[in-house]
């Protein structure tokens, strides 16, 4: 017998019954939640409390992978593509809503994606749903080695929309923030605010393919504009990301609205390192040469190709991260990805992209140049075809491999390189300008963990945040630096004596062997600077009768 709770009702679904009416029952528990609608300026009515069509699709056919409300209105017009009725039609839509063009055959390099049905094995959906052991709030699942190997073989796609939320854990979000999603979407309906108007500007550029995000008037853009927007507002310090968008719109084919604002939250405060998406992406920047170190160490043929040929992957790479691989991937291979990356976390990302490099490694070897490997590079996501091939090469490279603990070392390692690099000042630098304060205001919320509000906030929850380990101290010495860059380069602009001496520090270990000489230098220095200056005080002194002499 298995229990499932919706709120505070407890129903009961007996072991007796057929596979598909535990299935429909199981379905109708995680729609159900109805809400009434309001016409009101304060108010923000939400689309998803509407029932989708009538008639859903059949498994497998276009459009049946989509969450029921997502459907377009007029199925049959979209599956008549064509005015002939015995032409064969210029393009089809998958089951995501996809648009595939037919004239030039299916999809480049992703045949095998195209070929097979997307279609959920009931049977791996009853295994999933006895082998969960849901907890009575319904907010928790029971972590086990069989959950592990469940998951690795992937979510059943009716559960997703279900256990993604539980695996991002976006109930610790909503309790924690203390505000509901609807007073969110009041407070930011601002449409003329400065993140609202990028986001209306990237709305159609999203997901242009996509039968739910196309058209201005497409049922999935104004869900998209909602929760970008109160992603902006509840992360003022973090704002919008373009990267944002690709995530946000692949959650809403397969998720409510609010739930997949919830799972934005997440993943920007829980899942990624903080700073992922701020305006000078320092939390991804690290993570492109974690991953640089990483290719190093398990493809180190490739990364002396990159070297000698001095091919910097993070021009690629960075949007496989940013968007968690939604932006270059085939959407299948996209939600094998993400059943890993909610469940195990960020080293899945890393995996994924030695995976993806390590099937090119052959072809990298064998480039005569620069342009090829480049191109190989970018063309290495369309490449990929076979789901079942690249999970398994991800599943073969072990947490003793790639595990969170040598992750944040790598991490904290770049983070600090990329710190101090960005700090570095030029002779000729701008001193019209202040140097801007090293933190942003943040709203009165408890929210984004971003590095400046972990490093600036009173609160002791957050001081005790592992994440912000040694950062702190950091960033108070990159400023620091900074400040005394200013104050030698204006001694340098008033004193031509001082232009031959050179204000870049030195962090080799030979100039920490002098420390001791030049501080014992300097401090005799200035002990004998402060006895002339006080000779010369008393000198002047004196000379003025002071003390009762002349």
């Amino acid at each position: 017998m298995m229990e499932v709770i919706q709120g505070q009702e407890r129903k009961e679904i007996p072991g007796g019954t057929g596979l598909q009416q535990l299935i429909r029952r199981l379905t109708d528990d995680l729609e159900d939640n109805p809400s009434d609608r309001v016409a009101s300026d304060n108010k923000v009515d939400l689309e998803d409390d509407q029932e989708g069509p009538v008639n859903l699709p059949a498994p497998g056919a276009p459009f049946s992978a989509l969450l029921p409300s997502m459907l377009p209105d007029d199925l049959a017009g979209y599956e008549s593509n064509t005015e002939d009725p015995n032409s064969q039609p210029a393009y089809r839509y998958d089951e995501f809503g996809f648009r595939v063009e037919e004239e030039d055959g299916p999809e480049h390099c992703s045949s095998k994606l195209l070929s097979i049905p997307f279609i959920e094995s009931p049977r791996r959906h009853l295994q999933w749903t006895v082998e969960l052991g849901l907890e009575n709030d319904k907010q928790t699942i029971r972590k086990s080695s069989k959950l592990d190997e469940l998951v690795k073989s992937g979510i059943p796609h009716s559960l997703r929309k279900f256990l993604w939320p539980i695996l991002l854990d976006t109930h610790k979000k909503k309790t924690g923030i203390g505000i509901s999603y609807r007073e969110i979407l009041s407070s930011s309906s601002n449409e003329n605010s400065q993140y609202s108007k990028q986001i209306e500007k990237d709305l159609l550029r999203t997901m242009p393919n996509n039968v739910c995000f196309a058209k201005k008037d497409s049922v999935g853009v104004p869900r998209l504009r909602r929760v970008l927007r109160a992603v902006s507002w509840i992360y003022p310090d973090v704002g919008y990301c373009q990267g944002m968008g690709m995530i946000a719109s692949t959650l809403l084919l397969f998720l409510p609205e609010e739930d997949t604002f919830w799972c934005m939250a997440s993943i920007i405060d829980l899942l990624l390192p903080s700073s992922y998406y701020s305006s000078n992406l320092w939390g991804a920047q690290a993570d492109q040469r974690v991953l640089r170190s990483l290719v190093a160490e398990h493809l180190p043929e490739v990364d002396n190709v990159l070297k000698e040929h001095d091919i910097e992957i993070s021009l690629i790479t960075l949007q496989w991260f940013i968007t968690l691989y939604s932006s270059c991937l085939h959407i299948k291979i996209v939600l094998r990805i993400w059943d890993l990356l909610f469940h195990y976390g960020t080293s899945i990302l890393f995996k994924v992209g030695v995976s993806m490099l390590k099937t090119a490694e052959t072809r990298l070897l064998t480039a005569e140049n620069s342009a090829q490997i480049f191109n190989i590079l970018s063309s290495l996501p369309h490449q990929m075809d076979d789901v079942d091939a690249l999970m398994d090469s991800v599943i073969q490279l072990s947490d003793d491999l790639i595990n969170r603990e040598k992750l944040e070392m790598l991490r904290r390692k770049h983070l600090s390189e990329i710190m101090s690099d960005e700090s570095s000042f030029s002779l000729h630098m701008d001193t019209s300008r202040p140097v801007p304060r090293p933190w942003t205001l943040n709203r009165k919320l408890n929210r984004s963990k971003s590095i400046v509000g972990i490093l600036i906030g009173d609160d002791e929850e957050n001081k005790l945040d592992p994440r912000c380990k040694n950062i702190k101290r950091t960033e108070q010495l990159v400023y620091l630096k900074e400040a005394i860059l200013r104050i030698g380069t204006f001694f340098q602009g008033l004193d031509p004596l001082y232009q031959n001496i050179k204000l870049q520090p030195d962090y080799s270990f030979e100039s920490h062997t002098r420390d001791i000489e030049v501080y014992m230098c300097t401090s005799v220095n200035k002990r004998r600077r402060a006895r002339a200056l006080l000779g010369i005080y008393s000198f002047f002194y004196y000379q003025k009768g002071g003390g009762g002499r002349k």
